[in-house]
């Protein structure tokens, strides 16, 4: 419980004290203490946290459904007298990795743009800023892989999830081609939609895969004959991304669901342009 609760905070308690010192030994120089820091350290350090950040979080709520628990958690907390709880204090290392850069966008306050340590202000408060977003950066790749683990499993072909992919809604629909009308799981990812068949419950064989940036969707009024049938709650997609542009209908099972995939459809359009 305890690896799943701290991670590695005490590996950053020791890099922060050894940062401590070093700021006394050089009188609060701040520029020479940063701008000498080891990327590699400071990154692997708080990605390793940062990852864990959401298990650390699951792990506490798990702990305090339990009465003996969260009785103890709340004891330490009157003991300490301390107004946050321990949720609050599983995210202070991850704030401070923001509280860095603007420490020394402060600090560069403090110099005219003429003096010769301005340059070297504006150096290190770039070099903190840009460890910042490296740990985001690195945290994303995680976050990424995991979603990659977590969806390769559902589809019968591999999927290259890179790119952030996030789920936005799953619908199910009847897709309409060739007159022909088939059942659909519909998956709209931020940059794609797979269009699949289901197979069980947790299983589907993917029939499509469109990227967002190649599709078109137009909405369709309720009553249009298409091939006798009358449609309710449908749209168009048209699909640029094969040799020929192929049109299909879609019916969603009701207006909401159909404006909901549709507007989500289209705000995931407007993030890639």
């Amino acid at each position: 419980m305890v690896d799943s609760l701290f991670s590695n905070i005490e590996q950053i308690y020791s890099f922060h004290v050894s940062l401590l010192v070093k700021m006394k030994e050089s009188g609060n120089d701040l520029l020479n203490v940063f701008l000498p820091m080891e990327d590699d350290e400071w990154i692997e350090l708080y990605t390793i946290y940062c990852n864990n950040y959401t298990n650390a979080i699951k792990t506490l709520e798990k702990y305090c459904q339990d009465p003996h628990f969260k009785a103890f958690f709340l004891g330490c907390r009157l003991l300490m007298s301390q107004e946050i709880s321990l949720e609050g204090y599983l995210l202070v290392p991850i704030q401070r990795i923001c509280r860095y850069p603007l420490l020394l966008a402060e600090v560069l306050k403090t110099f005219d743009e003429n003096d010769p340590l301005y340059t070297k202000a504006w150096m290190a408060k770039e070099r903190v800023k840009r460890l910042a977003e490296l740990v985001n950066e690195a945290k994303r790749r995680e976050e990424n892989e995991k979603r990659f683990l977590q969806y390769k499993d559902l589809f019968d072909i591999e999927i290259d999830f890179t790119g952030n992919n996030q789920l936005i809604q799953l619908s199910s629909a009847k897709k309409i081609s060739h007159r022909k009308t088939q059942t659909r799981l519909l998956f709209l990812f931020n940059n794609i939609l797979v269009y699949t068949k289901p197979l069980s419950r947790k299983k589907y064989s993917v029939r499509g895969i469109i990227p967002l940036d190649q599709l078109a969707a137009f909405d369709v009024a309720d009553g249009t004959n298409l091939y006798g049938i009358e449609l309710h709650n449908a749209w168009r997609l048209e699909r640029n991304d094969t040799l020929y542009p192929k049109t299909y209908h879609v019916i969603m099972s009701s207006q909401k669901e159909k404006s909901d995939f549709l507007s989500r459809l289209k705000e995931a359009q407007e993030l890639l342009s």
